[in-house]
């Protein structure tokens, strides 16, 4: 319903940008000196872990979630791409993923219907959605398509990023609030 008015309704559309970008994220690096009392061994992890964040662009990436959440209820997407110089994320068609269980540090775990897929005729175009899709999530489609009766495949919460609308449980998703984990900046 709220994408059918976003679709539709100027006001509407105005109200939900509006709102997504009201707040101003930024990122807030806390340093922990464990085990060691060399200063320029954590301050270089330091400096590195600042300009990974530089390279997420908190920001950007943060009010691109709000909008998704407020038009379609959450946002869900996918680490595809990490190392110390990238960071990208693949959002993942809302209308085609569930978050109803929570891993043991309470991230939520995404749940991504392949039948995403089978909607894509042209088989050319299939195979190169595929590709770009994470390795579970290909090795699922495979299984699928040799006559297990697969539906849903499991995203892991450590490449998971699911981000609810306010309580986490808007009338068209069942959903539970998350949050972002992320160990790999240095």
């Amino acid at each position: 319903l709220s994408r059918n008015y976003f679709n539709k309704d100027g006001f509407y559309k105005k109200i939900v940008l509006h709102t997504a970008g009201l707040l101003n994220y930024s990122g807030l690096l806390i340093p922990s000196a464990l085990g060691s009392n060399s200063l320029s061994k954590h301050q270089k992890k330091y400096y590195q872990a600042l300009d990974y964040m530089d390279i997420i662009n908190i920001p950007e990436f943060m009010n691109r979630c709000a909008y998704k959440a407020f038009t379609d209820g959450a946002y869900f997407g996918v680490v595809v791409d990490t190392d110390k110089d990238t960071f990208c994320v693949m959002e993942l068609p809302g209308v085609y993923c569930d978050s109803r269980f929570k891993d043991l540090k309470g991230n939520d775990i995404i749940e991504f219907n392949l039948s995403y897929f089978d909607s894509i005729t042209d088989a050319s175009l299939r195979k190169e959605a595929l590709k770009s899709f994470p390795k579970e999530i290909r090795k699922a489609y495979a299984a699928r398509k040799s006559g297990k009766n697969l539906q849903w495949v499991k995203i892991p919460a450590e490449v998971g990023i699911c981000f609810p609308f306010l309580d986490g449980r808007p009338p068209f998703l069942n959903v539970i609030p998350a949050t972002i984990e992320y160990d790999k900046a240095v």
